[in-house]
C-alpha cells in the first residue's frame, strides 16, 4: 500500500519546505521509525475487508473496543496503523 506520497503531496503548503517534509517522512517510514498513526472510518469492518482484498497486511481483525471498532494494519516497512470506527454515543 503506497499512501505516503499521495497524502503528503496533496498537503504541501510551501513547495520547497513541503518537498523536504515529504522526503523526511518517507525516509522515516522506510526505516520503520514513523510513530503510530490512526485512520478513522465510518465502517471499520467494511474498510477492513476492502483493504484486505487489496493486499494490506493486518495485524488484528476488527474488534470492539470501549471507544469503537478497531483493526490494526502495517505498511511494508513495519509501521503499524490503527483503523478506527468511533463509537456512537
Amino acid at each position: 500500500m503506497e499512501i505516503v506520497p499521495e497524502l503528503l503531496s496533496s498537503a504541501e503548503a510551501d513547495l520547497e519546505n513541503g518537498a523536504k517534509d515529504v522526503e523526511t517522512i518517507a525516509a522515516l517510514l522506510k526505516k520503520g521509525m514513523f510513530g503510530p498513526g490512526a485512520f478513522q472510518t465510518a465502517d471499520c469492518r467494511k474498510t477492513f475487508e476492502e483493504l484486505k482484498s487489496k493486499g494490506v497486511e493486518f495485524v488484528s481483525e476488527p474488534k470492539g473496543q470501549f471507544y469503537g471498532v478497531e483493526a490494526v494494519f502495517k505498511d511494508p516497512f513495519g509501521n503499524w496503523f490503527s483503523l478506527t470506527q468511533r463509537k456512537n454515543y
